[in-house]
């Protein structure tokens, strides 16, 4: 068969081979990939332009270097301190303790020393009054009581005294006993009953003044009481604060007659004394 003929007879078996149409196929599906991915970075690569504009390059450099700046921090030292918490209410204002001083016996006002707005100590006299009847009878009193101590001396050297003798009677009367007990020629009975008589005689005697002297005992017990009532009303006569504080109101002078407290009406008071290094604080609600 000549050349020619045979290429003839060959190319339609060559063009339309199953193998090479699969081929074709293939190369045609790889084609429409690559277009596909050709597209894709297309699309991608102008939103990565619009992206990445002149303006929001520079805002992104601006957040980036904001975000690389170091962060500041405020700190305060601790401490310990108490919570305070303030309100304002409506209150007054008073002395934690206030006192008018009056006197406990009548007299003049002899000195006052004290005005207001002194500061005063606790026990502190402030004041004198003068009382000179009182003062006579603190006198008499101790002159009874000096009186009733000589007279208990007397009666306990009476008292020893009335014991010697008791002791010679008795001694006495024991010895006329014996004798007339082993002589009874020698020693009368009468001379032994005189003994025994004046033995009890005496005995009474060391009696009363034993007696005596307890009744002393009670006199002189009367009498210190007696003075010490006085002494005490004249102790009255100073007057004395009864704690620290400050003098806030003073209502006589010198001279003035000052009566004695009791139940009776227009009493005149010396001095009024306050404690205010601690106050009272009360509110007053409306």
């Amino acid at each position: 068969m000549p050349k020619a003929n045979i290429r003839r007879s060959l190319a339609p078996s060559i063009i339309f081979s199953p193998r090479r149409a699969s081929t074709l196929t293939t190369q045609k599906m790889i084609l429409k990939v690559i277009a596909l991915f050709l597209l894709i970075g297309s699309v991608a690569g102008s939103w990565g332009c619009r992206r990445n504009s002149p303006g929001q390059t520079e805002s992104l450099a601006a957040a980036q270097a904001k975000a690389n700046e170091p962060i500041v921090v405020n700190v305060a030292q601790c401490e310990r301190k108490d919570l305070v918490r303030q309100i304002a209410l409506p209150a007054s204002v008073e002395a934690f303790e206030q006192t008018t001083l009056y006197a406990k016996t009548s007299g003049y006002l002899k000195w006052l020393k004290v005005d207001v707005g002194d500061h005063v100590r606790k026990g502190q006299v402030i004041a004198q009054l003068d009382v000179p009847e009182m003062a006579k009878e603190y006198q008499g009193a101790v002159a009874d009581q000096q009186s009733i101590t000589a007279n208990m001396e007397n009666l306990h050297a009476e008292v020893e005294r009335a014991k010697a003798e008791l002791e010679l009677k008795k001694v006495t009367y024991e010895r006329y006993k014996g004798i007339r007990e082993q002589e009874p020629d020698v020693m009368p009975q009468q001379q032994v009953d005189e003994a025994k008589a004046q033995f009890q005689v005496t005995q009474a005697m060391l009696k009363v003044a034993e007696s005596k002297i307890n009744v002393a005992k009670s006199q002189a017990a009367k009498a210190e009481a007696a003075r010490a009532r006085i002494a005490t009303l004249m102790e009255y006569a100073n007057i004395r604060v009864p704690f620290d504080g400050v003098v806030i109101k003073r209502y006589v002078d010198p001279g003035a007659l000052i009566q004695q407290a009791s139940s009776q009406t227009n009493v005149s008071p010396l001095v009024t004394v306050a404690r205010v290094n601690t106050l009272r604080i009360f509110n007053r609600r409306r």
